[in-house]
């Protein structure tokens, strides 16, 4: 009975050390903004001079939080895919698109087709594929 339960903590412990964090990530976006995440998850939206969008992004009242997960850019607009969550049951709030412009600093929250339309209005194309890293994402300490 002693070696099973010594054998089971080890099992534990192997277990909860072999598995590392998330990696934290971050990625350039236009004009001196960037976009962070734990390895793709619970991401957010910094100004060139390093502040969160906190009122777009993280704990947004007493009762919801907000993250992006997926992102893409085309020239100056960032858009984000960005969920919200209510903080006493972890189940979705709502699913809405952050529109961001990096020239003005102007942002829109707006549900997908009228996220779409402005793209559209802005650049005569579909938003950009969206995902949680590109090509230029990398790790930060």
């Amino acid at each position: 009975m002693a070696y099973t339960t010594k054998l089971s903590i080890v099992l534990l412990v192997s277990l909860l050390v072999g598995c590392p964090d998330a990696p934290l990530l971050t990625t350039p976006l236009p004009n001196g903004y960037k976009f962070r995440s734990n390895g793709g998850w619970y991401g957010y939206i910094l100004t060139p001079e390093g502040n969160r969008l906190s009122s777009y992004f993280g704990i947004i009242d007493d009762k919801t939080e907000a993250w992006c997960e997926e992102f893409g850019w085309y020239k100056h607009l960032v858009v984000c895919k960005r969920t919200e969550y209510f903080l006493s049951s972890a189940s979705k709030k709502a699913e809405n698109y952050l529109l961001l412009n990096t020239s003005s600093g102007e942002i829109f929250i707006k549900n997908q087709d009228q996220a779409t339309k402005i793209w559209q209005q802005e650049f005569g194309l579909k938003l950009p594929a969206l995902s949680i890293k590109h090509s230029e994402t990398s790790r930060f300490n």
